[in-house]
């Protein structure tokens, strides 16, 4: 075999790299040792420091493993223990006393069925009777919509969300509190609520016909950002932090209300969206279209979650509350089906047996319910929209006027109240009994939720709020007041204490307590769904009624 040569020059680069090495790992051992000198002499100076400190590490660090090593029932146990400790406070404090164990049970009793979404507040008699109500409308006089309103959304900054942008912004201290209002002109208006004042327009687009596509380019066209058709329904995070919109374009588009930029868009669905609601206390949404699916999505992320089917007809109108679940009504389908997320379920609520021109109903007649009488005319083709009470009991409306009340244990209305609005007058033709009478329609409902109080709206002239008895088996109506034109939306909602003067200024309180309720209305000439008639005497606004 053939002996490599080895260049000398290369044999002393070799060793000088050895020594190099060599020296690197002599200086690291030598630095260790130094500091492993320097380490005990801190520690024999500082000895005496240490040993203070140690008792309060050591008492951090045993709670610490304590709560490592308990196991699930000792820490429901501990928490528990807690939770009792400072109810037992805050009810001594109330009473100045020791607290007695009847007043504790009932605090414990009153936050157990607060949690579960089974407390019932009474809080209805206090808007018996209404007098001199103080409404006030929301205009413009440009830049503002031009056909009727379909939707309104109110929203409210939470504190955590303030506390964040208040060293930016020092407007922000004063609580800001944004009604948005659609229209079927795919315009979306933010108003201020103290001032009744235009903060923002969004106008609506160019339809893209093809015509349209000829006469100019489609990507400067599909490049604005809105709504180019009827916008139908909105809704409004319970942060106060978003805004969507959905409509007749089959999309949905998501708004920022601090910055009024359009954060992203659903493209989902096959159909035009028809309703929009946010899970309460969450960035959940669900949203109901004519395709006849409801879907799911985190807004926060912007991300699509899963789809449900069932229906057989469009979904006109959905409600949800603190669960994971939500609430749709079926249009001609004359279903109110109840979505249960987490179990994968759905409840079928049926809204009335039906003959050939009449409904099988349970009525009031002289305070007692009679059920199953056979009312002729009353049988109702579409159920237009529902409303949550609390997770147990909920309400639907028709368009034979009729409103029932639902428990989500029976599949059958507990109760339903025909002709809740009147009846009008067919200008032109005769309906099916040969005369030109015809029962309002339900057009919208809201409730303030676990509550005993909710409102409904129709195209009379008036809108009623009701009252639901201890029983939840039955409501009566509680007063009314005037407002012209089709009612297409009610949002119940709290917020400062204000006070409208003749000049229409507006005066705020210094403290900025929730402590009002308000009713905002969006009111238009035509319903949010058709244009079936018109009431040509309304003006397409939004109003906000004071009930305190």
């Amino acid at each position: 075999m053939k002996q490599t040569r080895i260049d000398p020059d290369q044999k002393i680069a070799k060793n000088k790299r050895k020594r190099i090495v060599k020296s690197k790992e002599q200086r690291k051992i030598d630095l260790k040792k130094e500091a492993k000198e320097n380490f005990q002499f801190e520690n024999e100076q500082f000895d005496e420091n240490e040993n203070d400190n140690k008792i309060e590490d050591d008492d951090d660090d045993s709670e610490a493993e304590i709560e490592k090593k308990e196991t699930a029932a000792q820490k429901r146990l501990r928490l528990a223990k807690q939770y009792l400790q400072k109810v037992k406070e805050e009810v001594a404090d109330d009473e100045d006393d020791d607290p007695d164990k009847d007043l504790i049970a009932d605090r414990l009793k009153y936050d157990a069925l607060e949690v579960a979404g089974k407390n019932f507040h009474k809080v209805a008699e206090r808007y018996a009777n209404l007098e001199n109500v103080k409404i006030r409308t929301f205009k413009a006089k440009k830049n503002c919509h031009q056909q009727s309103i379909t939707s309104i959304s109110v929203a409210k900054l939470s504190e955590r969300f303030l506390n964040k942008k208040s060293q930016d912004n020092s407007a922000l201290n004063n609580h800001p509190v944004y009604i948005y209002s659609t229209s079927k002109d795919g315009s979306i208006v933010k108003w201020c609520f103290y001032t009744g004042k235009k903060l923002k327009y969004i106008p609506g687009l160019i339809k893209p016909t093809k015509r349209i596509k000829k006469k100019f380019n489609e990507k400067m066209i599909t490049s604005n950002v809105g709504h180019n058709d009827h916008i139908l329904c909105s809704a409004t995070s319970m942060d106060g932090r978003f805004l969507v919109t959905g409509g007749k374009d089959k999309v949905i588009q998501i708004w920022s209300v601090l910055d009024d930029k359009n954060l992203g868009q659903f493209k989902q669905h096959r159909d035009a969206i028809s309703c929009l609601v946010f899970r309460m206390g969450t960035n959940q949404l669900f949203s109901g279209s004519f395709d006849r699916s409801v879907k799911v999505w985190n807004v926060e992320e912007l991300s699509y979650i899963e789809t449900l089917f069932g229906h057989q007809d469009g979904i006109t109108n959905i409600a949800a509350l603190s669960k994971e679940r939500c609430l749709t009504s079926g249009a001609r389908d004359r279903t109110v089906r109840l979505w249960k997320i987490v179990e994968e379920s759905q409840l079928i609520f049926r809204c009335a047996q039906t003959g050939e021109d009449d409904d099988l109903l349970l009525i009031e007649e002289g305070g007692d319910i009679k059920k199953k009488k056979k009312i002729i005319g009353a049988s109702g083709g579409s159920v237009d929209t529902v409303c949550m009470i609390d997770e147990e009991t909920f309400i639907s409306g028709t368009d034979s006027g009729a409103i029932s009340l639902w428990s989500v244990n029976k599949k059958k209305p507990v109760y339903t109240r025909l002709r809740c609005h009147g009846n009008g007058e067919i200008k032109e033709g005769k309906n099916l009994l040969g005369n030109n009478s015809y029962c309002n329609w339900i057009t919208s409902l809201a409730s303030l939720p676990y509550t005993d109080l909710f409102a409904s709206g129709s195209c009379d002239g008036f809108v009623r709020l009701w009252k639901i008895h201890e029983s939840k088996k039955s409501f009566s109506i509680l007063s009314h007041f005037p407002c012209l034109g089709f009612i297409n939306t009610l949002s119940f909602f709290y917020g400062p204490r204000i006070e409208v003067c003749e000049n229409e200024k507006v005066n705020k309180e210094e403290n900025f307590e929730l402590n009002c309720l308000y009713l905002a209305i969006g009111v238009g000439q035509e319903h949010r769904l058709g244009r079936w008639w018109s009431c040509k005497e309304a003006k397409n606004c939004v109003k906000v009624v004071t009930l305190n």
